[in-house]
C-alpha cells in the first residue's frame, strides 16, 4: 500500500494540472468570444448613429430611406455588413450632392455624417482583429483543448467553417 501512495500523488497532481489546463483554455476560448461580440455591437451601434444621422437630415432622399430601412431590418451578419454599404453608396450617391458647402447646418451635418461613417470603420478594423486573434485561438491548442469541453467554441468553429464555404 505503501508503495502506492507516490504513483497516486503524482496521477493526482496530474489529474489537477490537466484539469487546470482545460479550465484556463475554455476561459480564453469564452473571453476571445465576448470580444468578439463587443466589438460587432460597436460596428453595430455606429451603423445605427449613422442611419439616424441620416434620417435626422431634411435632405434625406427615398433611396436612403429605404437602404436605412433596409439595414434595421436586418440582423445576420453578412447581410448586415451589405446593407450598411448600400447605405453608405446610397448617400454618397444622392445626398453627398445636394448639400449646400456654405450653409453652416449642412456642414454640420456632413461632419456628422462622415463622422459616424469613420467609427465605423475603426470599429470594424477593431472586429477584424477581434475576430483574427479568436480563429487563430481555435486553430492553436489550446483551442482544440477548448472545444473539447465548450460547446460554444465547437459552434463558432463550426459557423467559420460555414462561412468559409458560402460565396
Amino acid at each position: 500500500m505503501r508503495k502506492l501512495i507516490l504513483p497516486f500523488a503524482l496521477l493526482a497532481m496530474a489529474a489537477l494540472l490537466g484539469a487546470a489546463v482545460a479550465i484556463d483554455c475554455v476561459r480564453l476560448a469564452a473571453d476571445g468570444h465576448n470580444r468578439v461580440l463587443l466589438a460587432d455591437s460597436d460596428m453595430k451601434k455606429q451603423e445605427m448613429r449613422l442611419a439616424d444621422v441620416l434620417l435626422s437630415s431634411s435632405k434625406v432622399t427615398p433611396e436612403v430611406q429605404a437602404a436605412t430601412s433596409t439595414l434595421k431590418a436586418i440582423h445576420g451578419r453578412q447581410g448586415h455588413i451589405q446593407a450598411y454599404d448600400a447605405l453608405v453608396a446610397s448617400f454618397h450617391k444622392t445626398m453627398s450632392g445636394v448639400v449646400d458647402a456654405t450653409n453652416p447646418l449642412d456642414r454640420k451635418f456632413m461632419d456628422e455624417a462622415a463622422g459616424a461613417i469613420n467609427r465605423r470603420d475603426v470599429a470594424q478594423k477593431q472586429y477584424d482583429e477581434e475576430s483574427t486573434a479568436y480563429q487563430s485561438l481555435l486553430n492553436s491548442w489550446k483551442g482544440r483543448v477548448a472545444k473539447m469541453f465548450s460547446l460554444q467554441a465547437r459552434q463558432d468553429v463550426h459557423q467559420d467553417a460555414e462561412r468559409a464555404d458560402t460565396p
